[in-house]
């Protein structure tokens, strides 16, 4: 039996959360949740630039600041053995090469946020391909969404 502790990690909509596991027994030790600073940008980037309608973003150095927070609170005087991580599905995150995301190079860029499941902007752009690639899709549910 091992005696250190698991932290589970979550991304979700709103916040993030982790939970601290003992190895040992499999039980829940500590939890802690916080709201993401910036929140869901569905009206205006960080800087006031106005969003169209459709858009659900997230700023990703909120991420970064919800780990911190979070595993420095559940980590401490704990022997740590793991971290899992999950984030809400389909939230893809631009990089460059490097792993920067992008909206800290381009913040005025919407297209350079993490864009979350419920950004729709992108459902005309479905539709088209729906429409032209039908018999390509039924492969793979029939249809794609903006999602």
């Amino acid at each position: 039996m091992h005696d250190g502790f698991l932290i589970g990690l979550d991304y979700g909509t709103d916040s993030a959360r982790g939970v601290l596991i003992d190895i040992a027994s499999g039980k829940v030790c500590a939890t802690h949740a916080l709201r993401y600073r910036h929140g869901t940008l569905i009206d205006a980037l960080p800087d006031g630039t106005p969003l169209e309608a459709g858009f659900a973003l997230q700023h990703a150095p909120d991420y970064v600041e919800c780990a911190e927070v979070i595993l420095s609170t559940l980590a401490r005087d704990k022997r740590i053995e793991g971290i899992g991580i999950g984030f809400t599905a389909s939230s893809p995150l631009p990089v460059d090469e490097h792993g920067t995301p992008l909206s800290t190079r381009y913040p005025h860029q919407p297209h350079a946020y993490v864009k979350l499941w419920k950004h729709h902007a992108s459902q005309p752009w479905a539709d088209e391909i729906n429409r032209h690639y039908s018999a390509e899709l039924t492969k793979s549910g029939g249809k794609t969404s903006g999602e």
